[in-house]
């Protein structure tokens, strides 16, 4: 069992029937299916693709179809999911 800090999850996705995370120094895995674990993580996450979740606050740079966070990592951005990316950004940006 270890025990992560919200704020120092980059992202979370599918992988299988568990759950990838991924943090700013390492990529751990969760025995619970992305569903159960996006429940978890509440408003400072954001949908960006199906079964992938991201930090809102760990967003670099947004393109049309896909997003980098700040450890470069690029996931993608589906465009059923950019608008509310997007809100979510500003929101964030104008001070919650």
């Amino acid at each position: 069992t270890e025990i992560i800090e919200l704020n120092s999850i980059v992202s979370a996705q599918s992988q299988g029937r568990c759950s990838l995370i991924k943090t700013d120094t390492a990529e751990l895995e969760d025995a619970r299916p992305i569903g159960r674990f996006a429940e978890l993580l509440g408003e400072d996450f954001v949908e960006v693709h199906k079964s992938v979740f991201v930090n809102i606050s760990k967003i670099k740079r947004i393109n049309n179809d896909t997003v980098t966070m700040c450890d470069e990592s690029v996931v993608p951005l589906s465009r059923r999911n950019r608008k509310n990316v997007m809100c979510a950004v500003m929101k964030r940006i104008g001070g919650k």
